[in-house]
């Protein structure tokens, strides 16, 4: 979304995108990484608390984020005890998740 935004942005200016998009989807991929190798090295001894919290970082940081990503990671983290603290921050998510997946799909399905 961030390398669209900026394509589309760039492109309003005259310029040529290709290169952001390039080096947007490089970082993209290598915070994804990085990501996944924390969740990894965090959990190593909880492997149900590892599957969860990737399967969010996949969905969230990933080249793509589908609306039905999001759902099977918040199913993996209701099974997963959590402190206040994320519990807090995965509400948070899931209501900013589902105002997003609601616009969005007004969006998509009243465009001619």
């Amino acid at each position: 979304m961030v390398g669209e935004l900026g394509a589309l942005l760039i492109g309003a200016l005259g310029g040529d995108a290709s290169g952001f998009v390039s080096v947007i989807g490089a970082l993209s991929g290598l915070t994804l990484l990085a990501t996944l190798a924390w969740v990894v090295l965090r959990f190593s001894d909880r492997p149900l608390h590892a599957v969860a919290w990737g399967s969010l970082a996949v969905s969230v940081l990933g080249q793509s984020l589908h609306p039905w990503y999001i759902p099977w990671s918040l199913a993996l983290l209701a099974l997963v005890a959590l402190t206040r603290r994320q519990e807090r921050w995965v509400e948070g998510f899931a209501i900013a998740f589902v105002v997003w997946n609601s616009i969005q799909t007004v969006v998509w399905h009243t465009m001619p």
